[in-house]
């Protein structure tokens, strides 16, 4: 009568350690369990050879007398196999007093068989035992198995019995609350998982426990934070579900709950970031579109007013009037170039520049004449950067500005930069950069701080805690769209009283060498024709007044058909014209970069500078790969444009 698998239904060998120190029933109980179909591997008469027939046999169970040479060896032996082996053990004694079984029940036996006994009997107490020991193997095996998975997977658990003390906690979680699980372990929930979401943890950790008992898994509230043993704050997102008995109903079923949590911290502010990058791109569309008319405005303005002023005498009446206009229109054409900063037309003109040059120079401009006290860090091994200077300028210039604002009484500006390489495979901090080199610039004031519920709305267009001071709350935002167009990025570290720094990343070029600017005359006058296209009157006529001004002879096109026109006219006449200024944008007409090859098919030599208050087209950053010499960014002055005149002229 062989055993068979309950499992499969298979019949299957039984090997079987027989331990017992009397002959003649060593002998009865092998011829016995031969024909109930058992195999009988070893033998052993003390407990010194059951433990080490065991060990080399390893059977599938052990039939141990408790008496051994007169003394109860079988169950110090039987303890041996039990904790070293896990190979279950039957009991076969004449000895059943009740002191006897207690000490052998120490051992946690899989069954007894009081002498004497019959082939049923004994059958069935192996059967028995066979069966409790496999279940109880599947059970620890499932145990170890969920136990492994729950440890290893990414998701922090935490397992619950009924009353809400903690039973188990997996890397994750000892990751994510500061707890290990040995201290974990016994505590209540709340304490270990910190939730909050309006209300206080103890609530917040009872109204979860509460849905849960009822049968029902519980999501956690999208704004839930996990306050950290070690005073962190992070945002999660999870679920809790209960753990029920089956067969149960009621407040009987409900045995614990589990809880599934993920840290999203660092999802959240990249979401942060995708909602400020759609605000700003909305907003862009409406900005760039009043900054491309303003600075046609400016333009004449600007140019108009810079004649009239070189028109008069310092002591004339008017100049004082003029001086304050003129500062007025540099306040508007700081506003535009704000708008423009954010807007889709804001592209930054790239070239190699020292971000140590720039940042010193800005940093120590401001501070003259303020109660702050600046103290640069500035590494003569920073690289240089592939920026636009005068963006970036503005970048250091707006922190710089909101660090003295925020340090009225006094305080100290610390200023540093460094290095950054950022690897591949650098684990994600909220932020956007790509892997390769920066430099990082960290601006760090000790003045009021930043509370939390400002901290997230910092950079977001036209939000201001200083209403009182006529701030508009653009120059946070400037400095964010800036970066971003460079493919850098900026943070902010702040608390109320505990000062504030912001830190901005763009991209470095190390080993490119910073072009030494050419040296032009002191005097920016020329001569030669110059071809000036606008489709504003104004503008037209501001650009004809300067370049006049400067020495030059100028005839002005309305857009690009009537440019084209005139310059190969000009040419046919034998008084061709030394330079073409073309306006990018025309209204429904032909604009600076359509003209451009027309111009060349006339003449492959043509001068020509591009002119532009707004486009969304990345070509100012980009001019010389479209044909044109020089650029100019409007509203400009005569000096600016004698200088890029000048410049293109020379090339």
């Amino acid at each position: 009568m062989t055993p068979t698998d309950t499992r499969t239904g298979t019949r299957t060998e039984v090997r079987l350690l027989l331990v017992e120190d009397e002959s003649i029933i060593a002998l009865d109980l092998r011829q016995r369990l031969a024909s109930l179909g058992y195999t009988v591997a070893g033998f052993a008469t003390s407990k010194d050879e059951a433990l080490v027939q065991a060990e080399a046999l390893r059977p599938d169970l052990v039939l141990m007398d408790i008496m051994l040479k007169g003394q109860l060896g079988g169950i110090e032996a039987a303890r041996w196999i039990r904790d070293r082996l896990q190979i279950p053990v039957i009991y076969v004694t004449g000895y059943a007093d009740e002191g006897t079984l207690d000490l052998a029940k120490t051992a946690d036996p899989f069954g007894y068989i009081v002498k004497p006994f019959d082939d049923r009997d004994l059958h069935a107490t192996i059967e028995v035992a066979l069966h409790k020991h496999r279940a109880h193997r599947e059970v620890e095996e499932n145990r170890l198995w969920f136990a492994t998975t729950l440890r290893c997977i990414a998701d922090a658990v935490i397992a619950t019995d009924a009353a809400g003390t903690v039973r188990f906690v997996n890397r994750a979680a000892e990751s994510l609350t500061g707890y290990r699980e040995g201290d974990a372990l016994g505590r209540g929930l709340g304490e270990v998982f910190a939730a909050a979401n309006g209300g206080t943890v103890p609530e917040n950790v009872r109204r979860l426990l509460d849905e849960v008992r009822r049968g029902r898994a519980a999501d956690l509230h999208d704004d839930t934070f996990l306050l950290a043993r070690d005073g962190s704050r992070r945002n999660v997102e999870g679920v809790c579900a209960p753990i029920r008995v089956d067969g149960r109903e009621g407040d009987d079923a409900f045995a614990g709950a589990v809880l599934a949590v993920r840290d999203v911290t660092e999802k959240r502010k990249l979401e942060v970031e995708v909602v400020r990058a759609q605000k700003l791109e909305a907003l862009g569309l409406l900005a760039g579109g009043i900054a491309h008319d303003f600075n046609n405005i400016l333009t004449a303005i600007v140019g108009n007013l810079a004649l009239a002023r070189l028109s008069l005498d310092a002591e004339h009446p008017a100049a004082v009037l003029l001086e304050e206009v003129d500062k007025a229109s540099r306040r508007a054409a700081e506003l535009s170039r704000q708008f423009l900063t954010f807007s889709r037309g804001g592209e930054p003109l790239r070239r190699i520049v020292s971000v140590a040059r720039i940042v010193a120079e800005t940093a120590s401009c401001l501070v003259r004449g303020t109660k702050a006290r600046l103290e640069l860090d500035l590494p003569e091994d920073l690289w240089p950067a592939e920026v636009d200077e005068t963006q970036i300028s503005q970048v250091v210039s707006n922190l710089v500005l909101n660090a003295i604002q925020a340090m009225a009484d006094g305080g100290t500006l610390e200023v540093r930069a460094s290095n950054q390489d950022v690897e591949p495979d650098a684990p994600a901090s909220g932020s956007t950069l790509r892997p390769g080199h920066y430099v990082r610039v960290s601006v760090r004031d000790t003045g009021c701080g930043i509370g939390a519920d400002a901290l997230g709305r910092i950079f977001d267009p036209y939000f201001t805690t200083k209403r009182a001071s006529g701030a508009v709350g653009l120059g946070l935002t400037t400095v964010y769209s800036i970066l971003r167009r460079h493919g850098g990025h900026v943070t902010v570290d702040s608390a109320p009283g505990a000062g504030s720094t912001f830190t901005f990343s763009v991209p470095a070029a190390p080993g490119a060498t910073i072009p030494v600017p050419p040296v032009l005359p002191d005097a920016l006058r020329g001569s030669g024709r110059v071809l000036v296209m606008d489709d504003e009157r104004a503008v037209r006529e501001a650009a004809r007044r300067m370049l006049e001004h400067l020495g030059y002879e100028v005839v002005a096109a309305v857009d690009g058909e009537e440019a084209v026109a005139v310059y190969g006219r000009a040419r046919r006449e034998g008084r061709p014209f030394d330079l073409v200024i073309l306006d990018l944008t025309v209204p429904g007409g032909l604009g600076g970069r359509e003209a451009l090859p027309r111009l060349l098919d006339l003449d492959p030599q043509v001068r020509a500078i591009v002119s532009s208050g707004y486009s969304s087209d990345p070509l100012l950053a980009n001019y010389r790969d479209h044909g044109f010499r020089g650029r100019l960014a409007k509203p400009y002055e005569p000096s600016v444009l004698g200088r890029t005149v000048r410049e293109a002229l020379a090339t």
